[in-house]
């Protein structure tokens, strides 16, 4: 991959900082966005990362541009994009989204894809798609940052138990309706007994969509010594590392788990999906059943894990 190149995000998307942040620091490329705050995350979180901060009204842009947008939306938005390469790089491996706008427009972009499962999923949206592996780059990036990470999870997160840390990190309610944090969030707070410690990070578009409801849950919950809200910390790999078990639906992030090996928890949809072989499947009557169930080997967490980050693990 050649010099004139960068990353690019010209909105408060933070949900793609640790999808951007990371490749582009692997890269040695700079990190191109137009938002202060999604600046100044970047510099915070990722510290061998070139931030490069522009206006969106004077975009100075290089000539392989890698975005979690469609190259469609990019070239749409900006016409100087025309004569650019794009790369699109899909922000996380999850079983949701398929059906969503971004994947409707996609043409013969190239994309960066974490292994096998990842590109048949876009071949089946476009068999014209062009495709790179590139493997858990997230993961490599944490591994190498690591005495960095151990520091910042200190600064930033209250004292955690040596076990029994649980962290709770649900998608959105997007058109296709998935998301669990408006169902079950209360009852999952309800039922956390002593001894255990929540962490719940909630997807940045449930903080667009229901910010006045997250404020109230906050008020009324975050009161407590073991609920802990986790918002603006875009990095997810030094946080799945202190946690001993997920609880989530249909978030990529149950994916990312599985590098740990560690109990997944996620709430059942309609939808069978490739995960919950790897999971155990939870409903408002087996919820308290995750804070006393004993964890059991799993051999198809480690299985699904190498199939979906296949290459360059």
């Amino acid at each position: 991959m050649g010099g004139k190149s960068g990353g690019l995000i010209f909105d408060d998307s933070k949900h793609y900082i640790d999808h951007l942040a990371p490749f582009c620091a692997e890269q040695g490329w700079p990190l191109i966005v137009c938002e202060g705050t999604i600046a100044e995350m970047c510099n915070r979180y990722y510290p061998d990362l070139q931030v490069i901060q522009q206006s969106i009204w004077d975009l100075q842009l290089p000539e392989t541009i890698v975005s979690c947008y469609p190259a469609k939306w990019l070239r749409s938005l900006f016409p100087s994009t025309a004569s650019k390469k794009l790369l699109w790089l899909p922000h996380g491996h999850s079983d949701k989204g398929w059906c969503q706008p971004s994947f409707e427009v996609l043409e013969k972009e190239t994309a960066l894809v974490y292994g096998h499962r990842m590109e048949e999923a876009i071949r089946a949206k476009n068999p014209h798609i062009n495709t790179v592996r590139i493997g858990n780059f997230r993961l490599r990036y944490w591994k190498k940052q690591k005495n960095f990470y151990d520091r910042i999870i200190q600064e930033e997160l209250p004292p955690l138990q040596e076990k029994n840390t649980y962290l709770y990190a649900p998608t959105w309610k997007d058109r296709e309706g998935n998301g669990s944090c408006d169902e079950f969030l209360e009852p999952l707070l309800y039922k956390l007994p002593p001894g255990f410690t929540l962490i719940i990070k909630p997807h940045p578009n449930t903080e667009h969509q229901r910010s006045a409801q997250l404020r109230y849950w906050q008020m009324k919950w975050g009161r407590k010594k073991n609920v802990f809200f986790l918002s603006h910390f875009p990095p997810i790999y030094p946080l799945l590392d202190r946690c001993d078990a997920y609880i989530g639906d249909m978030s990529s992030i149950g994916y990312d788990y599985l590098y740990f090996d560690r109990p997944l928890y996620l709430f059942k949809s309609q939808k069978e999906h490739p995960l919950y072989q790897a999971a155990h499947l939870i409903d408002h009557k087996t919820l308290p059943s995750i804070f006393s169930k004993k964890s059991s080997p799993n051999h198809l967490r480690k299985k699904i894990y190498k199939e979906t980050f296949d290459h360059c693990v």
